[in-house]
């Protein structure tokens, strides 16, 4: 009997590892007070890495060097929910203990709409209500998550094509196995 690899078991330190990346840079950039520029895009190379090397130990290592683009896909969208996840629970603590993130976040909200220069007082004030609700603790974690879910499956489509590797022979493992 052909034993099929555990996925979720193989693929899980490289979305831990990943995540863990992403924490420590984010955690970085919280406390330089860094909200927006190139550096938060450091972010993005950090999850395509992170995504591109787990996929190609995943498929080396445990797939005999072979992986379809449908299997490649369901890889790095399960190491995607593992990050998400993980990143949800970070920012969700992050922001509960540290309040000064969350003042930074309606600075910079109250500052960029000051500079647009088309808003009135009274409209400032109010996107700043509504900036403030969405950026309690909980919400941020819901946010977080639903943004790294929806880029994370943009990114794994691309990286998929990339990383996917057919297999010349489909059915040599049942030539070679004994039925």
């Amino acid at each position: 009997m052909n034993d099929k690899p555990n996925l979720f078991k193989n693929i899980l330190p490289y979305g831990v590892l990943t995540a863990v990346v992403l924490m420590l840079y984010s955690a970085i950039l919280f406390n330089l007070k860094i909200m927006s520029g190139p550096m938060t895009w450091v972010s993005y190379l950090i999850t395509v890495g992170g995504l591109a090397y787990g996929l190609i130990k995943y498929r080396d290592g445990v797939l005999k060097g072979y992986i379809s683009y449908g299997q490649a896909l369901k890889t790095a969208t399960i190491m995607m929910l593992i990050i998400a996840g993980l990143m949800a629970v970070f920012m969700f603590l992050y922001s509960s203990f540290d309040s000064t993130m969350i003042q930074q976040i309606l600075d910079k909200a109250e500052q960029d709409m000051r500079n647009k220069g088309t808003m009135t007082d009274e409209q400032i004030e109010m996107g700043l209500k509504m900036t403030k609700t969405f950026t309690s603790p909980p919400l941020m974690g819901v946010f977080t998550f639903i943004f790294y879910m929806f880029f994370g499956f943009l990114m794994s489509l691309i990286i998929s094509l990339i990383v996917k590797k057919d297999n010349p022979n489909p059915f040599s493992e049942i030539e070679n196995s004994t039925i």
